[in-house]
């Protein structure tokens, strides 16, 4: 097997990489599903002390790198997959959150006993967040 240099744009990389923190950081506020969330994985937020706000920078920086990670490759599969159109990236999306996020998301509910709310909040943000992404790397000039 030839080894495929693949050309990226690194620029819609960084580009989904915030919007996609802005999609987490919106799913996951109380004017979305934050409290809905919060409830069902036993997290009360009168007990959350000022030690893990301060701490909310590195988990950020994570969070950012993990996602920056995910444009990356997400950004690899559409060169890879010749991904052009918007129809095309909506279903790359789609197909990678159905056969990787959806059956690992699963799990919680499976082996971790966690309520399938808690799952259906957590795996429609991956599938929002992969569409958006997709449509992002596709349609990037």
């Amino acid at each position: 097997m030839a080894v495929q240099y693949i050309t990226v744009n690194f620029l819609a990389i960084l580009i989904a990489t915030v919007v996609a923190m802005v999609i987490g950081m919106s799913w996951y506020s109380s004017f979305l599903f934050g409290n809905a969330w919060m409830r069902l994985s036993g997290i009360d937020p009168k007990k959350m002390d000022q030690s893990q706000m301060k701490g909310m920078w590195k988990i950020m920086i994570v969070a950012f790198i993990s996602n920056l990670i995910m444009a990356f490759v997400l950004s690899t599969f559409i060169k890879l997959s010749q991904t052009t159109s918007a129809t095309d990236a909506t279903q790359l999306g789609f197909w990678i959150w159905l056969g990787f996020m959806m059956p690992l998301q699963l799990g919680m509910v499976l082996w971790e006993s966690k309520p399938f709310k808690l799952f259906l909040i957590n795996t429609s943000h991956y599938l929002v967040t992969l569409i958006v992404m997709s449509l992002i790397l596709v349609l990037w000039p």
